[in-house]
């Protein structure tokens, strides 16, 4: 009884550890498109600036990092340790959600990523973590 307690309590705190983890991944994630439509006044139809800035949040917010990879069960991407691999994906998955830029997704987001893929404001570093 006592061990069962034990392991519900153990689940509980890990889950609220991860939640409290996404919740922060996902806050910086909108805050850089934040600066992003800020600095660069984005044009909501402008596949490029979508992409960029979809790149530049999936990079500098963390989501990409080991353990949340581990959690996709995206275990090649960890174990190769290609952040790189994770950026485009999800950015590609974000730019697939706006209609018009659909269907050239991948495209966009392989001819832009070198750019902002080094684009680091506000940061000026991609997460340690």
């Amino acid at each position: 009884m006592v061990i069962t307690l034990l392991i519900i309590v153990f689940f509980v705190v890990i889950s609220s550890i991860n939640l409290v983890e996404r919740l922060k991944q996902t806050l910086r994630h909108e805050l850089v498109h934040v600066f992003d439509h800020c600095r660069a006044n984005i044009d909501s139809q402008n596949c490029y600036q979508i992409g960029c800035s979809e790149i530049r949040a999936a990079s500098l917010s963390g989501e990409c990092n080991f353990s949340r990879e581990v959690m996709r069960l995206n275990v090649t991407t960890t174990i190769r340790k290609k952040q790189q691999v994770c950026v485009k994906r999800r950015a590609v998955q974000s730019l697939k959600m706006h209609p018009h830029c659909r269907d050239k997704a991948e495209e966009i987001i392989d001819t832009i990523f070198p750019v902002c893929w080094n684009d680091l404001e506000p940061y000026g570093h991609h997460p340690k973590k």
